[in-house]
């Protein structure tokens, strides 16, 4: 005869089901056994010759106080001193006072401390490493609309821009109608930072001040009294920064990341649930990964580089961006700085034009009015009559023509007109709502990794997720445990650490060893 020795002991409230979702972890089996102890079992028996854990358990128990039993620990001493355990899956009646508990093996409680994980595909897991930027890939995640967060501005006041004026060439007859003071500012074509400007310019001041446009517009009159007026290429204005009308040392300040919430899982610090917008006032804008700024231990800025000319473009990279030290291909451009009108005297305009006309048609009225007074002929008395007449009538006439209007205010140049012309920085945000969503999910089944390396099944305090793809376990163990090892890992298994399968408030730190 066999000596009955195999003890069975059956719990109620164990929180674990065959479809090994949720497991229980422990770092040894100490703690396994030690969590066990804790339990008080619902019953323990000590006449059973060996159990099978896929087979009946048969108990002289009545089936009305079986019902709340889900989980069996059991030990075979005559085979060993292992624990093994399994679930409760259905019961059947037997009798009266007999009940047929139904079980199927917990193989992971049963076996976790005898499998060998290799380096695995691993898709997702709560990460031991969550410093800002370490995790980036595409979750694939609805994310809704952006909300700003934080913003600033480099804007380029009317005070910062100067008024230029153009022209193809200055005449020693220009020269003094100006003057030799404005003469000499006056400067000739040259090339200003590598980019020729082949016409003479000269700065008539500050664009929000009235005397830029009175120093301006004796400027234009000089060339409009020699008839020169088509000598004025433009009038524009360009900014200036120190005495330089053409920098690239002018340093735009971007907002620090801020999110609508406070998450627990710095990845939603980085894009694309938080980034920063560089927008220019002529409409340009680009995105930006925080998490790209400033790599290589260098601190990130975006620079903005003012050219010089008539319809200066101005752009915005950011530096030491993404392991570049200028990133060109992501330059945000601010275009519209006002090509100004200008007005010229339309009378003095036309006199320029048609002075040594009307003196020849003036003096030929005169001389035919005259040769008729002395020959007495009155028809050309009254031919010279005409013209004289007809000279002086044009002149009259002329004293009426209109100013001209030369140039055109653009819809765009608006912004630079009000002062709203620069470049803004927004930093924006995931709303809120969506925010949670996503650090909850985040908090329960971690990043996407998508990389070949060890499975780290104890990473946090309370409970680690991990799922991979072809898990890689060995063991020594029946094959039929090593293939669902495999499968639950693929699918996806939450393993808990608490003894309890609660995720409270969602606060699960990173263990730190040191």
């Amino acid at each position: 005869m066999v000596t009955p020795n195999t003890i069975v002991k059956l719990y109620s409230g164990i929180p674990c089901d065959p479809t090994y979702q949720n497991v229980l972890q422990w770092d040894s089996v100490t703690e396994q056994n030690q969590f066990f102890a804790n339990k008080v079992p619902v019953a323990t028996y000590t006449d059973f010759q060996f159990i099978d854990g896929t087979r009946e358990l048969r108990i002289k128990r009545q089936m009305e106080n079986c019902y709340h039993i889900n989980y069996v620990a059991y030990q075979n001493h005559r085979y060993g001193n292992k624990w093994f355990y399994a679930f409760v899956t259905d019961m059947r009646y037997l009798s009266p006072e007999s009940t047929a508990l139904i079980l199927d093996e917990d193989v992971w409680a049963s076996w976790q401390f005898d499998l060998t994980f290799n380096k695995s595909f691993v898709e997702r897991e709560t990460v031991s490493n969550d410093a800002i930027g370490a995790h980036t890939l595409d979750e694939g995640l609805e994310t809704g609309d952006y909300v700003t967060t934080a913003h600033s501005y480099t804007l380029f006041k009317p005070e910062d821009m100067r008024v230029i004026i153009a022209m193809t060439g200055v005449p020693d007859y220009i020269k003094q109608e100006l003057g030799e003071g404005v003469v000499a500012q006056i400067q000739a074509p040259s090339i200003v930072r590598g980019i020729a400007f082949p016409v003479y310019w000269i700065e008539c001041g500050r664009a929000n001040n009235d005397s830029s446009m009175v120093a301006a517009q004796a400027i234009i009159d000089a060339y409009t009294k020699a008839a020169q007026l088509d000598a004025i290429v433009g009038v524009f204005t360009v900014t200036k920064v120190g005495d330089n009308y053409s920098t690239i040392e002018s340093l735009g300040a971007y907002p620090a990341r801020t999110l609508s919430i406070v998450p627990r899982n710095n990845k939603l610090y980085c894009y694309p649930y938080c980034a920063l917008n560089i927008i220019s006032s002529s409409g340009d804008a680009k995105t930006f990964r925080y998490e790209r700024i400033g790599t290589g231990g260098a601190t990130g800025f975006f620079k903005i580089t003012h050219p010089f000319g008539m319809r200066p473009t101005l752009s915005a990279t950011m530096e030491n961006y993404a392991g570049n030290n200028i990133d060109i291909q992501d330059q945000v451009s601010l275009s519209g700085f006002p090509v100004l009108p200008w007005v010229n005297n339309g009378y003095q305009d036309w006199l320029a034009k048609h002075k040594y006309s009307m003196a020849t048609e003036f003096g030929a009225g005169l001389s035919t009015l005259a040769i008729g007074g002395l020959t007495g002929n009155p028809l050309a008395i009254a031919g010279g009559i005409t013209a004289t007449l007809g000279s002086l009538s044009k002149v009259a006439q002329a004293e009426h023509i209109p100013n001209n209007l030369n140039g055109t205010i653009e819809s765009s140049d608006a912004n630079a007109i009000s002062g709203k012309s620069g470049f803004y920085a927004n930093c924006v945000s995931i709303r809120a709502e969506y925010a949670k969503i996503i650090d909850n999910f985040f908090s329960q089944y971690g990043y996407k990794v998508s990389n070949l390396k060890d499975i780290e099944l104890h990473n946090r305090q309370n409970w680690d997720f991990v799922q991979t793809i072809g898990c890689n376990v060995i063991g020594e163990c029946p094959a039929n445990v090593i293939e669902t090892v495999k499968k639950m890992f693929d699918a996806g298994v939450t393993l808990w650490h608490n003894g309890t399968f609660n995720y409270g408030t969602l606060d699960n730190p990173i263990i730190t060893t040191s």
